[in-house]
C-alpha cells in the first residue's frame, strides 16, 4: 500500500531501521543510508554494499567495521524533494545516544526551506522498525503527521527489545557498551541478555549459556503477554542466522497479536553487534 495521506507527508527513516527496501518502497517510505568503513574502503549501506556482501566481508576482517551517519546534505536533499513535491517531513531517526544521525537530520533541517519534524526514537533496529511501520499506518489511514509522530512516540513508551550477540567484542569496540559489561561477558560463559533503556544498550539479564538466553526472552515475553492480559506485537530479527531467526519465530507465534515480523539485521546495526546476534522485540497497546 502506498502512502497517500491526506496531508501529504513524506516519512524519512535511516539505516538503522532494519525494515527492507520492498517494505519501505510500498509504503512511500525513503530511508537515508549510512556508511559502513572496512579498513580504509567506505560503503554506503544498502547502495555499494548488501546484506550478503557485508556479512562476507565482515567474516575475513581482522576487526569490526565502524559507520558513519549520513551528512546534513543528505537529508536536506531528501527534505528539498519533499518541498518540491509539496510535502512536509516527519522523520523518525536513529537513536541520538547511539549514533550522530539524529543530529545531522537536525542540522539538514536548517539547510532546507520544507517543513520537517525530526523525532528521537530512542531506537535502533526491530523498535525503529515497530516505529516506522506504526506511523505509516497513521498516515496511510489518512491521519497528520502530528497524529504519526504522537503514535510513533507512544509505541516507544511501550516496547522492549531482549537480544543476544555472539560476544560484545564489537558493542565495546563502538563504544555502545561499556569494558566492565563486555568483560563480564566473557566470564564463565555468562550471555547476556541486552536491551535497550533510555536510548542505550544496556544488560538488562545475564544467564550461562546461549541456549538459557533464548530461553529467557521467551519467558520475559509470556510474563509480559500475561500480565498485560492481551497478546503483542511481536518483531524477530536476526544477523545473518536463519536458524536462529526460525527459531525465535515459531516460539513467539503463541504470545504475537497476527503476524510476526521478521527482520535481517543489516550492516548499520550488525557492524556494532556481530553475525549471530538475534532477538525479540515487542509492544503491547
Amino acid at each position: 500500500m502506498s502512502n497517500q495521506n491526506g496531508n501529504r507527508t513524506l516519512l524519512v527513516t535511516d539505516s538503522g531501521c532494519d525494515l527492507s527496501a520492498e517494505w519501505l518502497d510500498a509504503h512511500g517510505v525513503t530511508l537515508v543510508p549510512l556508511a559502513v568503513t572496512f579498513g580504509m574502503e567506505t560503503f554506503t549501506d544498502r547502495k555499494d554494499i548488501d546484506n550478503p556482501r557485508f556479512f562476507e566481508r565482515m567474516a575475513k576482517a581482522d576487526k569490526p567495521p565502524s559507520t558513519s551517519q549520513p551528512s546534513p546534505g543528505a537529508f536536506a536533499a531528501v527534505f528539498d524533494q519533499a518541498l518540491a513535491d509539496g510535502r512536509n517531513v516527519l522523520c523518525l531517526a536513529m537513536s541520538a545516544r547511539m549514533s550522530g544521525t539524529h543530529s545531522s537530520a537536525v542540522s539538514g533541517t536548517a539547510m532546507s526551506k520544507a517543513n520537517v519534524k525530526v523525532q528521537d526514537t530512542e531506537a535502533m533496529s526491530a523498535l525503529l522498525a515497530d516505529q516506522v511501520m506504526s506511523a505509516a499506518a497513521v498516515l496511510e489511514a489518512g491521519g497528520t503527521r502530528d497524529q504519526a509522530a504522537a503514535e510513533a512516540e507512544r509505541v516507544m513508551r511501550h516496547q522492549e527489545l531482549l537480544f543476544t550477540v555472539p560476544n560484545l567484542d564489537a558493542l565495546r569496540a563502538g563504544g555502545r557498551i561499556g569494558p566492565a559489561a563486555a568483560m563480564l561477558g566473557g566470564l564463565l560463559q555468562i550471555r547476556p541478555i541486552l536491551t535497550m533503556k533510555d536510548g542505550e544498550v544496556a544488560v538488562q539479564s545475564r544467564v550461562r549459556t546461549s541456549a538459557k538466553a533464548r530461553d529467557a526472552i521467551i519467558q520475559r515475553l509470556k510474563e509480559q503477554v500475561e500480565v498485560k492480559g492481551k497478546k503483542a506485537r511481536v518483531f524477530v530479527a536476526t544477523a545473518n542466522d536463519d536458524a536462529l531467526m526460525a527459531e525465535f519465530e515459531e516460539r513467539v507465534k503463541p504470545f504475537a497479536d497476527g503476524e510476526v515480523t521478521t527482520l535481517q539485521i543489516g550492516p548499520v546495526i550488525a557492524a556494532h553487534t556481530g553475525t549471530g546476534t538475534g532477538g525479540v522485540s515487542y509492544h503491547i497497546d
